[in-house]
């Protein structure tokens, strides 16, 4: 589900500044077309996720998502991982955590206290997959192919939902059709 950020309570100019402030700077550069499908005959995946920093422009490294509850950080990488799965089995391809072959899901984000309304997550999900079949091709060991990204926006109890639901986004894009 999009949700217009002017739709979302308490969203105003001050947030949305805060939100692009929280891009980090990067050279800009063209990304050129990529012709290899990064699932390209594969039979099996492992899904892996890691939780980074807090996408600022100090450098923090320490992950500010899910207030440290490593309760919570269990049971989202478990859902996050069986729902990526899931859809990845859905296409054909098996998800095994023995594979060598992974798509690999890295997110960044911290809790933003707005002065007028509920407080709000920023969000990044970045996705990469190795695909030795690849690498294989040219005798290389086969370098990560990076997906899109997404940035969003998630109230406290939306979090885990939206992070999850671009994720599967972002691999369905590269999938194809497929149920």
């Amino acid at each position: 589900m999009t949700q217009r950020l002017s739709a979302i309570p308490g969203f105003g100019r001050g947030l949305f500044v805060l939100l692009l402030v929280a891009l980090p700077a990067s050279p800009c550069r063209a990304e050129p077309a990529r012709s290899t499908d990064p699932f390209d005959d594969l039979d099996a995946i492992n899904v892996r996720l890691e939780i980074g920093g807090p996408l600022d422009l100090q450098g923090g490294t320490a992950p500010q998502l899910f207030a440290g509850d490593s309760r919570r950080i269990s049971r989202f990488t478990s859902t996050l991982e069986r729902s990526v799965g899931a859809k990845l089995e859905s296409c054909g391809i098996l998800w095994d955590q023995g594979a060598v072959d992974e798509v690999a899901i890295f997110v960044f984000g911290r809790l933003e206290q707005q002065p007028a309304g509920p407080a709000l997550y920023v969000y990044k999900v970045d996705v990469e997959v190795v695909n030795s079949n690849l690498g294989a091709e040219r005798a290389t060991v086969p370098e990560p192919l990076p997906l899109r990204s997404v940035i969003g926006l998630a109230a406290e109890d939306r979090l885990e939902g939206a992070i999850i639901e671009a994720a599967i986004a972002i691999i369905a894009d590269d999938l194809g059709a497929c149920d």
